[in-house]
């Protein structure tokens, strides 16, 4: 018997003295040729054959597709549509009660304020550094309470661009993940129905990122929406004697907790199904 270390896994093989040709590693089922004419001290590497990653293909020929993939891989599209949209979703809206048409809508660098049919957008940089202007001017060398008023309002309206920021960057994480992940179903599928072939390298890192690119995704909206709930300063600016306002979370919130929840549980089954 000769001794020789597989190419591919560099598995240690035993081989008959007198044997030649092409023979497959029993650990990794890679092959390779061996004494080819009549050289038996090299290994010869032919095109290997797909690692056993790539025989669990989600694949239409002949086989039937699991549901729970289906709705993953719809599901990823969906959360990457949805974080795009968060962009430009209204987050809270405060409205007066009563006889007064007035509302603010806030998003995460603007408000809208909406008087009737009329309507007005301001930005909260415009907001803070008009604000921030007025008290230089009026308060830097003498102090009453029309200061603390505009010290006041600065302070509200810094808390929200905070909060909008904060999210902001929260929410361009989750797109690029969500980005990536929708990529690597794009290439797994490509490659297990034959349409391109890829390195085994590729093709583990793609499947790497779709099975933990949602968990990092799920993470991090939900406690982004978290905090943002928490570090808003709501309606404690505009309450005054004679005003009564009522105040809630825009519905991109409450999705935005719900989403993450579904992802984490439909990814916990897809990964059951396809590991």
């Amino acid at each position: 018997m000769v001794e020789l270390l597989c190419p591919h896994c560099e598995e240690e093989i035993e081989l008959p003295n007198d044997a030649s040709g092409l023979f497959e590693c029993p650990y990794c089922e890679g092959e390779f040729e061996w004494n080819v004419d009549g050289e038996d001290d090299a290994v010869t590497l032919t095109e290997p054959q797909a690692g056993p990653a790539r025989e669990k293909q989600f694949s239409f020929k002949g086989r039937p597709i699991h549901l729970v993939e289906w709705l993953s891989h719809s599901f990823s599209i969906m959360t990457l549509l949805l974080l795009i949209v968060c962009f430009s979703s209204n987050w809270y809206t405060i409205s007066v009660v009563g006889e007064y048409e007035l509302s603010v809508s806030m998003g995460l660098s603007d408000a809208e304020l909406t008087e009737g049919n009329g309507g007005e957008k301001i930005t909260f940089d415009e907001s803070v550094d008009d604000l921030q202007a007025l008290y230089n001017l009026m308060c830097v060398e003498q102090s009453d309470y029309d200061c603390y008023e505009v010290l006041e309002e600065l302070e509200y309206w810094k808390s929200w661009k905070n909060a909008g920021s904060l999210l902001n960057v929260i929410l361009i994480c989750c797109t690029l993940a969500a980005v990536a992940s929708v990529l690597s179903r794009i290439v797994i599928v490509l490659t297990n129905l034959e349409v391109v072939q890829i390195s085994d390298t590729p093709y583990i890192v793609s499947e790497l990122i779709r099975k933990f690119a949602p968990f990092v995704i799920s993470g991090l909206l939900f406690v982004g929406t978290i905090i943002y709930m928490i570090i808003n300063p709501g309606t404690a600016m505009l309450e005054s004697p004679g005003i009564t306002l009522d105040s809630s979370f825009g519905v991109i919130v409450w999705i935005s907790l719900a989403v993450p929840i579904l992802t984490t549980i439909l990814t916990f089954y897809e990964i059951e199904f396809m590991p």
